[in-house]
């Protein structure tokens, strides 16, 4: 019985050693992807090195004493290491900005131990007891489909990478101490890893406490602070030069929109496309919207009397959510989303447009910026022949296709804004750039339209230069577009094209950690 216990107690913690490795490496690699746009890079970069260190903690694993206390304290440092990592993150990106030093550590850290128990737990196997080799590879591996479903559908919605780190380091001492004292009656380790089960919460709270203190007089008051199960969703207030409440939305630590501003983007994206097709004597009637969630499309699109239907189509249900019932986005999109003419499908674009046969007079790709690779597919030449297929032959297609202007000491337009263009055309269009005059976003104008002429429309609607609505968007005929890779999903240069876009003219702060709140930082 006594040989029993002790087998299924090291099964129990070979289980539970493997399992903290490998979520912690998920952890980190989450977190940092989510803080820096960075998702295959840095997810390919974090696996490596977190299988260099499991082979290296296999090797030095012969050093070690072949006593259990030494596989509990294995499995108790992994444990304390899972609850601390988030937190020593955001503690460093906060001060520097940059943590890809402090990742890699950490995983390697997590590795080495992790790499220790196995060879530990096969030498402590009590001798005559039935053991399996194959039935402990089995628990280890069994480890990692299990601590994964347990954070991605138990953990992540409700509390985040830190309460979720927090979270397993818990329960991971607490079934540390309760298997020791089951099999082994060991009452000091079990005093010992309660102890520890004590540490992580308070010490992340006071990390969180610490980097959300503004740094600056005058910071912005955060009404929102909510991640969901695709982005850090940011909703602030403040005050500008004039003195006036304004509101802002952030993204994943990238501005959506701010409300002072938001009315000429929006002028751009929605009333001039619709502008160019009542010029061929077109009423627009049905249009459908790619991203919006905050309603503010919407908004604009309601504002004409034509318009008998608008189909929306948005990722994440928590930002629809927030638009349709949070005072500080109700107010700007005076409840677009409430609306019945609009119709809100919660799905991925990139899904559902492969999926429809009706079709449209008016396309709206309001998506954000392609940083990263999920986000570039939707800037694909094969999304975009997917989308353009639901366009009426006469109809209009427009696209936020983020910054207009290279980075200095370049010129002309932006390497992103020109991707996307020739992705547009690459799937068929014909196409034109034209731009917001105060913040310089780009938008690209698509039909296959005949007899429609962007020089002679931007002249008769006043958007060309020292036109009536110059001050408004704007359309320059004589600008010069870069050469540029095109943009399929073999290849998607863009996601590329847009952080060295980002990081050339922010640098690494582009995400405000040291200008206002280090809430931007995922939770």
């Amino acid at each position: 019985m006594k040989n029993r216990r002790r087998l299924l107690w090291v099964y129990a913690l070979s289980m539970l050693g493997s399992g903290m490795g490998f979520i912690t490496q998920i952890l980190v690699s989450g977190f940092w992807s989510t803080a820096f746009s960075q998702d295959v890079t840095f997810y390919s970069l974090n696996l490596a090195f977190y299988f260099l260190s499991l082979g290296i903690g296999t090797r030095w694993s012969r050093n070690l004493s072949d006593k259990p206390r030494v596989l509990f304290a294995l499995v108790a440092a992994l444990c304390l290491w899972c609850g601390l990592c988030i937190s020593l993150l955001r503690l460093v990106i906060f001060q520097l900005n940059e943590a890809t030093p402090l990742a890699i550590l950490i995983v390697c850290v997590a590795g080495a131990l992790a790499g220790c128990v196995l060879p530990l737990a096969l030498r402590l196997f009590p001798e005559k007891s039935g053991a399996s080799l194959g039935t402990l590879f089995f628990v280890d591996y069994l480890a990692a489909i299990v601590f994964s479903l347990v954070f991605t559908f138990g953990l992540l919605l409700p509390w985040g990478y830190t309460g979720s780190a927090v979270a397993l380091s818990l329960g991971g001492l607490v079934v540390l101490a309760g298997t020791t004292a089951w099999a082994l009656g060991q009452a000091r380790w079990v005093a010992f890893a309660l102890l520890l089960a004590l540490l992580p919460w308070p010490l992340a709270r006071g990390v969180r406490y610490w980097v959300h203190v503004p740094e600056k007089p005058g910071a912005p008051k955060v009404l929102v602070s909510q991640q969901s199960h695709y982005q850090k969703i940011i909703v602030t207030e403040f005050q500008d030069d004039q003195g006036h409440t304004q509101n802002a939305l952030y993204l994943d630590g990238f501005p959506q929109f701010m409300s002072g501003a938001e009315q000429l983007y929006h002028f751009c994206l929605v009333n001039l496309p619709i502008a160019a097709e009542q010029s061929l004597g077109r009423a627009v009637r049905h249009v459908l919207v790619l991203g919006g969630g905050d309603g503010l499309v919407a908004r604009n699109l309601l504002a004409f009397s034509s318009i008998e239907q608008i189909e929306m189509v948005e990722l994440d249900p928590a930002m629809v959510e927030l638009a349709r019932t949070h005072p500080a986005l109700t107010r700007h999109n005076e409840n677009a989303l409430q609306n019945p003419k609009v119709q809100v499908h919660l799905q991925d674009a990139f899904s559902w447009v492969r999926a429809q046969k009706q079709t449209y007079d008016l396309i709206l790709i309001d998506l954000p910026s392609p940083k990263n690779l999920a986000l570039a597919r939707l800037f694909s030449v094969e999304f975009y022949r997917n989308v353009f297929a639901l366009l009426r032959p006469d109809g209009f297609v427009a696209i936020q296709a983020g910054p207009y202007y290279a980075p200095p000491p370049a010129r002309g337009i932006s390497t992103i804004t020109a991707g996307v263009q020739r992705a547009v055309e690459a799937a068929g269009l014909k196409s034109s750039i034209y731009l917001t005059s105060r913040d310089a976003d780009a938008f690209v104008l698509g039909t296959r339209a005949e007899g429609f002429s962007m020089d002679s429309f931007s002249l008769n609607y006043g958007i060309q230069k020292d036109g009536r609505l110059s001050g408004v968007c704007q359309y320059d005929p004589t600008a010069v577009r870069p050469q540029v890779a095109t943009n399929t999903l073999n290849t998607l240069p863009l996601a590329t094209d847009a952080m060295r876009w980002y990081r050339q003219v922010h640098g690494m702060g582009f995400f405000f950690y040291r200008d206002f709140h280090g809430i931007f930082l995922p939770d």
